[in-house]
Parts: structure tokens; sequence; C-alpha cells
């Protein structure tokens, strides 16, 4: 039977979910509050309040989520709060689910009847790993959640191979870092409540427009484009065991709820609800883990050739102004007059007679040695990297 799961962080999606349930809907439900939750907003009495609500509805499981980070200290004030509050016992959740082994072991120190739901999306990527996270527990742990950086063949493979359900992000943002250091009040102050919502750009890349939120339980940084995989039929049929999530983090997706179940339930069309979606989408590692590529770039031979007409290689190109050349080779010259060959890492060869260069700071060259960046005219078509020879005319 196909399974979806629904984690609702905010008011929004909580309207959205008893507004579905009320038209004759039915999904399972992951609920978490600000304690022990690292990206819920609500509190245990508001949390406690939705799920009675929910509850009401026959068929609907509740999940509650225990994924903070935390320290000897943290850990026994909040797993006493926990037991004397009778989520964990009671009949309220049908399921608990941890990602610090320190939980998951003291659930089962404790005793705990309840079915267990183990995050194991960071890291854990290999069948022995998980059967033995699984095999710490057999008779809970009814579900594992995996890393949705695993590809489609891998997560049929793991379906096959584990004895326990299976859940993977389906919709919404991927977590790229997380550190507990709250790294954006140093900058814009306390949030009046104790969450910072902004956007990052890297240093090293032109990329930008991460999100970012701060709360109290640290700084997550997520990536630009979220992950949609509904629209891949074929896979989702293959992985038909698997269940899948929808997290809004980033408040309701604008699409259209009860037509978005009914066509996975169906196996209707989806292309309409990623063009409503409101962020950029991606699918990840879902059709190929291609992390590997950069090894085969590494080992380029059109960056490993270091023959006796060598001179060094592009480090900076800048559109109709400049590319920037460093001389590395020992003992080479670069001077007016000289013809070079430009070979760059995806195969294209320019040439140019150098008629005119200089350096840093604008002033005219007549040779260039070892370890001094020259600069020449602008070239099309040259990367970083790009490597420079010396040719006879």
């Amino acid at each position: 039977m196909k399974k979806l799961s629904l984690s609702l962080y905010q008011s929004e999606d909580i309207a959205k979910a008893l507004a579905f349930l009320e038209r004759g809907g039915r999904c399972d439900f992951i609920l978490g509050f600000k304690t022990i939750s690292r990206l819920f907003s609500t509190s245990l009495d508001e949390m406690k309040e939705v799920a009675e609500r929910l509850k009401n509805y026959q068929g609907v499981r509740l999940f509650l989520q225990w994924d903070v980070l935390m320290t000897e200290s943290r850990f026994q004030s909040i797993f006493s709060r926990l037991k004397q509050s009778g989520l964990l016992e009671g009949e309220l959740f049908d399921a608990i689910r941890v990602q610090d082994p320190g939980a998951l072991y003291a659930l089962k120190e404790m005793g705990l009847k309840k079915k267990i739901h183990l995050l194991v999306e960071q890291g854990n990527h290999n069948t022995t790993g998980l059967k033995a996270w699984y095999n710490f527990w057999p008779e809970n742990i009814e579900r594992m959640v995996l890393s949705p950086e695993l590809p489609s063949g891998t997560l049929i493979e793991l379906d096959e191979e584990l004895p326990c359900e299976l859940e993977v992000l389906g919709l919404g943002p991927i977590l790229l870092f997380y550190t507990p250091r709250q790294l954006v009040s140093p900058l814009y102050g306390e949030a009046q409540d104790g969450r910072h919502e902004v956007f990052g750009t890297s240093e090293e890349s032109p990329h930008k427009g991460f999100p970012i939120i701060e709360n109290e339980h640290g700084t997550f940084m997520l990536n630009t484009k979220d992950q949609f995989l509904f629209d891949e039929t074929e896979a989702l049929k293959r992985c038909e065991a698997i269940t899948w999530r929808l997290d809004f983090i980033l408040g309701s997706a604008k699409i259209d709820f009860d037509q978005f179940v009914r066509d996975y339930e169906e196996g209707g069309d989806f292309l309409n609800h990623k063009s409503d979606y409101t962020r950029a989408v991606t699918k990840g590692f879902f059709r190929v883990n291609k992390t590997d590529v950069l090894f085969k770039k590494l080992k380029n031979y059109r960056l490993q050739d270091r023959g006796e007409s060598y001179l060094g290689e592009v480090v900076d190109v800048k559109k109709k102004e400049h590319v920037a050349l460093l001389i590395k080779a020992p003992g080479r010259t670069l001077a007016l007059g000289d013809h070079v060959k430009f070979l760059s890492p995806e195969g294209r060869e320019k040439e140019l007679h150098v008629v005119a260069m200089r350096d840093a700071l604008g002033n005219a060259l007549t040779e260039a040695k070892t370890g001094e960046i020259v600069f020449l005219g602008h070239i099309g078509g040259l990367s970083i990297r790009t490597m420079a020879f010396g040719i006879q005319k």
C-alpha cells in the first residue's frame, strides 16, 4: 500500500491537514514541539491539542519527532519531561521518531513498548550499517528514515534487504549543514521569537540564496532547491513499499494537498504540482549519485601534462578584460612576441601572440618569470585551470 507522511511544522500546515481529514483524506502525520524537535515551532501544549484533534479521525497515525542533539544534562532534563508528559507511553502517538543513539538506548532501557522510527538520514548509506542499527532493537524499530542522498536503485536494494519499513524525503528542503551554535544572532541580534530566517551566499562559488534557520537548537543551512521526486513515476512504482515524506519547513507550499494525495494514490500527473510549487526543485541523487564525478576531473589528462613547453596555468578570467596567467614552470619566462597555446580542462585550444602584458598594478611588462602572474588580453572560451604552453612560430 502506498504511504505518505506529512510533517506539520507550522500552523498553516496543521490547518491544511485538518481540512484534508475533514474531506475524507487520510495520511500519517509527524508532530513535534520546540523542546525536543529541531525545526517544529509549536509548544508542548499546542502540539498535544493538535494531536488530539487529529486523532479523532479514524485511520490516522501520529508520530512524535525527538531529533535534537543533546548534552548529558540536557538529555536528562528532556527525557524526564517526556516521561512525565505521558507522550512516550500514552496512546496519542503510534511511534516515536528518534535520531540520537543515546535517546534510542534510553528508550530501550526503560522498556518502551511503542514502535520506533529511527532517523538515520545523516550518513548510514550501506546495508551492513543499517542492519546493525535495526538489530539493536528489532522488536521495536518499525521504520528507518534514510538519507536523501541514496539513488533509487540503492533504495530498492535496501527495501529488499532490510526487514523494516523505509522512509525517504519525497518533497521538501534538503539539510546541507547543521551546528548547535547560533551563527546568525551575532550578526542580526536576538530574534523576538527566538528564530531567525536569512539567506546565505557562498564565498567560494557563485551560488547564493541558501536558506538559513537559527533557533534554540542551533543553525541549519538548507539547499537552494527542494527535493521533489513525485514526477519520477516509474521509479516510484519500483519503490512502492517506501514511505515518502513531505516537509514544508519553509512554510506551506502553494499546492493543492487533496489533489496531490489523490494523484499519488492513483498514479496521476505531478507536473502541475511541480509548477505550482513556490521554490526551485531538484531530484538530488535520486536518479544517480554523481558525487564521484570530481575525481574524473581531477584525473583529467589535460591537467596532467607537464612537458618541456609547459608555462603555467590560468588563475583568473574576466570577460572582455583579461586572462591572468601564473608562470609555474621552473626557469621559464614569457616575453613580448612569444606565442602561447592554451588547453582548457574541457579540451578547447586557443593560441595567442603576446603583444602586450601587464602586472596586477596595471604596469606594462616586457617579461614575466617563474612565480609571477601576468595579465594578458581576454581570450574567449578559457576558464580557470586552463594550461598554457610556449610554442614556436
